[in-house]
Formats: structure tokens, sequence, C-alpha cells
């Protein structure tokens, strides 16, 4: 009897077939998730009650918005669990960030939308980011569903514990704890923020602020001519607005909000990719009780709690911002938050040698930046505020 105890199993091997779909997977899983991003702006900015041929009914507006929603769910929750059952978070991640591509595309397309210089490069900016991460992201180990398989065999001593048992002890970690008070934190107080704007400056009188402005921009009509005497329609005795003057918040708070609401949506999402990593890996082993425990029930509850709050948000984020503008800031923060979580939570770094830990930090640094780009060079709504508020004042 040899007194050398069994050495430990190797990690399983990396299929590569495997990779090859969750990356193909994730790829499609972005471009779904920009297009419903794109049908979700239009139903709430630009969709009206029409008629279409060969449909009995009128198409209403929240008839699109449901489209959107059921668009949004096969991208960014069905095609998303699955990818993640077969490449890490931070290779994820750095995938699931083209959608900043097809939103371009997509936005530009069918409702045009313009492209500015500063919203092309901060979307060039977050893609080359992600994936400076994505040529760093781990080899070996990646497949929680597989690498803690619930095997009771002979072969491993100690039995390998399932992906429940393993993702509860990382959840007890302090710095696992530490990071998602902070998320969670983030969150709430962003929440918190929108609240107060959206109950003191609501949207519609941002829309009607602009609507007016551009009304006033327009070519007024004159009464007669100057050398008659006359003067401009608008100068001249009419019936006071029945509406009182848009509520608009002062330029320095708009400029604010604009990074507020997108963040706010990403850190959203963000939480619902941590736990659906887990919950996805666990769902794999329903049938040895990776479904019968409290570390599944509450990866579920946050996983699901997140994704139903990111439904709502959208509403919220798109009602305001078009989403060339709100995209880009939106899922530089997912990118930043799930290649963070990949590494904290999931200790992807023990996994990663110096030069890859390097490539991971340095790809989350050029996503900031591209954050920063897209958000400066952007007209704010401040801007345009601004000059509705101009507008909107009488003469």
């Amino acid at each position: 009897m040899s007194l050398v105890p069994p050495a430990a199993p190797p990690p399983p091997e990396v299929s590569t077939s495997a990779t090859a779909v969750g990356i193909i997977v994730a790829l499609f899983s972005g471009m779904f998730t920009a297009l419903s991003m794109v049908i979700n702006r239009y139903s709430l900015a630009h969709a009206e009650t029409r008629r279409v041929k060969r449909i009995p009914f009128e198409i209403k507006p929240w008839m699109v918005w449901l489209c959107a929603m059921a668009v949004y769910n096969l991208g960014a929750t069905v095609l998303a669990s699955i990818a993640q059952l077969f490449i890490p978070l931070s290779l994820f991640a750095s995938l699931f960030i083209l959608l900043l591509v097809f939103n371009l595309f997509f936005a530009r397309a069918f409702i045009g939308e313009s492209l500015t210089k500063s919203k092309v490069g901060g979307a060039v900016m977050i893609i080359a980011g992600a994936m400076i991460s994505a040529t760093a992201a781990p080899a070996n180990g990646t497949q929680l569903q597989e690498l803690y398989r619930c095997t009771e065999s002979a072969a491993t001593e100690p039995p390998a514990a399932c992906v429940h048992v393993h993702v509860s002890e990382l959840a007890q970690r302090p710095v696992a704890v530490a990071w998602m008070a902070t998320l969670l934190s983030l969150a709430l107080a962003s929440v918190g923020l929108i609240l107060y704007v959206e109950w003191s400056y609501p949207a519609r009188d941002v829309k009607r602020a602009k609507a007016l402005a551009e009304a006033a921009s327009a070519a007024i009509p004159m009464t007669a001519t100057p050398a008659e005497g006359g003067k401009p329609a608008h100068e001249t005795d009419s019936a006071p607005p029945t509406h009182p003057p848009p509520r608009l918040a002062p330029p320095w708070l708009e400029r604010v909000m604009i990074f507020v609401y997108p963040v706010s949506m990403g850190l959203d999402e963000g939480i619902a990719h941590l736990w659906m990593r887990a919950e996805t890996a666990m769902t794999t082993q329903c049938v040895d009780g990776g479904c019968d425990n409290g570390t599944f029930v509450a990866a579920a509850c946050l996983r699901w709690g997140a994704s139903l709050a990111t439904a709502f948000w959208l509403v919220v984020v798109f009602r305001r911002y078009p989403a060339t503008m709100a995209l880009p800031i939106e899922y530089g923060t997912v990118t930043v938050v799930d290649v963070a979580s990949g590494l904290i939570f999931y200790k992807e770094h023990e996994l990663m040698d110096d030069s890859q830990l390097a490539r991971v930090l340095g790809g989350c640094a050029v996503c900031i930046g591209g954050i920063a780009l897209s958000q400066y060079g952007t007209v704010s709504c401040a801007s345009s505020c601004h000059t509705a508020r101009v507008g909107a004042e009488p003469a």
C-alpha cells in the first residue's frame, strides 16, 4: 500500500467545440439584445398607433414594447444563459459587448439615430477594451458544471462537490460579500437619484420642451411684411398656454444623469449576469440535488429579481435617452462589472498568469475610457434641454 497520497485529479480539458458554441451563442445574444434596445426606444419615443397590411388590428405602441421585451429575453436571458454554460463570465462579457456594433447599425437603419464621431469612437474603445480582456480569458476550468460534477466515484478523493456547494463557499468569502454589497449599494443609490429626478423633472416634460424648442426654431410665418408694420406670428396676441411650463432639471444635473441612468441599468444587468452563471450551472445538476438547496434559491431570486428590474428600467432609461447614447455607457458598465465579477467572485484570476491579469485590467481601463468618450462627445441632454427651455419661454 502506497504511503503517497493520491494526486488531485487534473482540471477538465475545455472542449474546443463547446467553447466555439459558447462564443457563437454569446455573439447572437448580443445581437438580439441590441435589436431589442432599438425596438424598445422606437416604441417609447417614435411609435404611433397604425394599421399594417394583412394584420386585422391596429398596432399600438405598447404592442411594439412587448415585442421588444420578447426579443430582449431571447438575447439577454435565453441565449446568455446558454452561452455561460460553455465559456467563463469574463469571456462572455468580452463578446457580449459587441452588441454596440449591432446597436449602431440597427439604430441608424431602423429609427434614424445620428452617428457622431464620439458615439462611434466611444463604442470602438469599449469594444477594443473588451477584446483585450478576451485575449486573457482562462484556458481551463471554466465550465462549473464540468468542474464540479457531484460525482461520488472512488476515482476522486474526496468526492467532488456539486456546483451549489462550490458557489456557496465562493459567496461566503469576505471579498465576495464586499463585492456584492458594493454592487447593490451603487445600484440602490442610483435608483434613488433617478426616482428623485423622475418625480421632479418627468421625462414627458423633457419631451414637451424639446417639441416646443423645435417649433420655435422652425420658420415662423409673418402676419404682414415688415415694411407694412407686420410682426412674427409668435409676437401677436394669443391665448395663454393651456399647460404649465415644462419642469426641466438644471444643466449640471442633466449632465450627471446622462451617466447615472444607463450606469444604473448596467449595474443591475451585471448583478443578473453574476448569478445567472451560478444558477444556470446548478440547473444542469437538478437531478443530483442541485436545485434543492438554499444556494440555488438565493441565486435564482437575485438573478430573476435583477432581470425583472431590468425590464422595467428599460422603459425609464430609453424613454429619456436615445439607444446610441445610453447603450455604450450601459454595456461598458456591464463589461467592467462582469469581468470584475469573474475575477473577484469566481476567482478566475487563479487560472491566469500575471500577463493575462494585466490584460484583463487594462481592457477594463480602456472600457472606462470609452464610456467617458461616449458621454463627453454625445451632445448632452443638458444642452438640448437648455435649448428647449429657452425655446419654451414666452416672448
